[in-house]
């Protein structure tokens, strides 16, 4: 608006003492407001690409439908406690969102083996945050994400892959992603076990403070668990409804989509989160 203002005394002025010279800056005018319009046209196109291939990756894993949506929606829960600048917040949930986007490379047959992966499949699916932040790296607008999504399986004592990070040598949203990612995965039904109970998931969590997750991400995210009772909704039933209430038109779309906060569902749900991903298999969650 401040530009627009500006561009009219300008043109104003101008017109005094050269009107000319108008013409020609009436049609710069034209021109750098046509350049915006395409470059912001596609940047919703790029979103809506990225969230397609998301959507897809999902739809493959009949087990886990939905479950980047529940994902992001805690992820940003977590983040509005832990990171100051709302911008990272975006950034942590845009991550969460897309942090699966690398299994597209993955075979149908490893996403949903009912048993244990093989050691071939397991360094098979080790690549898929290599994948999913190559592509995301490629669009400028997603690069500070892709850092993210390549850190999302490494772990607080340096066991994770793909670079065997530890620490706070972890991005703060792949360690806040980590959490999360776990404990909808936990809380689901999986190829290869059934979901297991609130109590089950808490105490997976709490054992794996300080090796697979950050104390104080794990600590904040109990606490929201507690303090919302997120543990007695059902995550089938969540993401249903995060899927429900997304979706803008993508003409009025200029931003990535915030996802909206949690509300209190019915119903008996499952139990709360956590512990290394796939205990009983080597294969991640």
């Amino acid at each position: 608006l401040v530009g627009l203002l500006l561009f009219g005394v300008l043109t104003a002025y101008i017109w005094v003492f050269a009107p000319r010279l108008t013409i020609i800056l009436i049609s710069l005018g034209v021109i750098i407001y046509k350049v915006f319009e395409l470059a912001g046209r596609l940047n919703v196109e790029t979103v809506h690409a990225l969230q397609t291939i998301v959507d897809v990756v999902d739809e493959r894993d009949r087990y886990t439908y939905n479950h980047s949506l529940l994902v992001a929606e805690y992820s940003r829960l977590v983040a509005e406690r832990l990171v100051t600048d709302p911008q990272q917040v975006e950034t942590i949930v845009r991550a969460a969102y897309l942090h699966d986007i690398g299994k597209i490379g993955i075979s149908d047959g490893e996403l949903n083996k009912p048993g244990p992966l093989s050691a071939g499949e397991y360094e098979q699916m080790k690549k898929h945050p290599a994948i999913g932040a190559r592509i995301l790296a490629s669009y400028s607008q997603f690069r500070e994400g892709a850092g993210i999504v390549l850190a999302h399986q490494e772990r607080y004592d340096g066991s994770g892959y793909p670079n065997g990070l530890s620490g706070d040598g972890i991005p703060i949203g792949a360690r806040i992603i980590a959490v999360v990612d776990a404990y909808v995965a936990m809380t689901t039904n999986r190829p290869y076990r059934n979901a297991l109970s609130t109590a089950q998931a808490v105490d997976e969590l709490r054992q794996g403070i300080g090796t697979h997750f950050d104390p104080v991400v794990c600590a904040i995210f109990l606490k929201l668990l507690f303090e919302r009772r997120l543990g007695d909704r059902d995550p089938v039933g969540e993401m249903e409804r995060l899927r429900a209430v997304r979706h803008p038109e993508p003409a009025a779309q200029t931003a990535w989509p915030s996802f909206p906060h949690t509300s209190k569902q019915q119903g008996r749900g499952r139990p709360p989160p956590p512990g290394p991903p796939r205990p009983a298999r080597a294969g991640p969650a």
